[in-house]
Parts: C-alpha cells; sequence; structure tokens
C-alpha cells in the first residue's frame, strides 16, 4: 500500500485493490481514489491470514484495467 500512499500524495491518480481492509480507512486520505474489491460477506475482515483468500481471488480484472484505462486517460487530458 505504501505506493498508494505516496502516488496520491504527490497527485498521481491511483487504483488499488483492496482485499481483507476498507478502502475507506486504510486508503490515502489525499485526492481521489479508485477502490477495487470483491463483493463478499466477509470483506473487511482485517486477517492477517485466510486459508482461502478468496476477497483477493474475485478481484474483477477486468474493472481493474478500466479504472487504470481510466486513470490514463485523465491524466492524458489535463
Amino acid at each position: 500500500s505504501g505506493p498508494m500512499h505516496i502516488g496520491q500524495a504527490v497527485g498521481i491518480p491511483v487504483v488499488s485493490t483492496f482485499g481483507p481492509t476498507d478502502p475507506e480507512r486504510c486508503g490515502p486520505w489525499l485526492g481521489k481514489i479508485e477502490p477495487i474489491q470483491a463483493d463478499l460477506d466477509c470483506i473487511r475482515c482485517y486477517r492477517k491470514r485466510c486459508f482461502h483468500l478468496t476477497c483477493m481471488r474475485l478481484i474483477d480484472e477486468k474493472r481493474a484495467g478500466e479504472a487504470a484505462l481510466e486513470c490514463i486517460r485523465n491524466r492524458l487530458d489535463s
């Protein structure tokens, strides 16, 4: 998560994936963030160890790619 916080601190748009944590709590305080997270009942459990890691395996890579392209487009337009 360090690069996410550094990027936001210097004004770079960030797309970030979140597993067992809450983007509202753990995301950067500055700027806009595009959090990508699976929709599960166990999300935001904050476990350091998990036997299934479903929250990370079910992240929609298409949505993450589209969000990244949108950040690039917005950056090029400004």
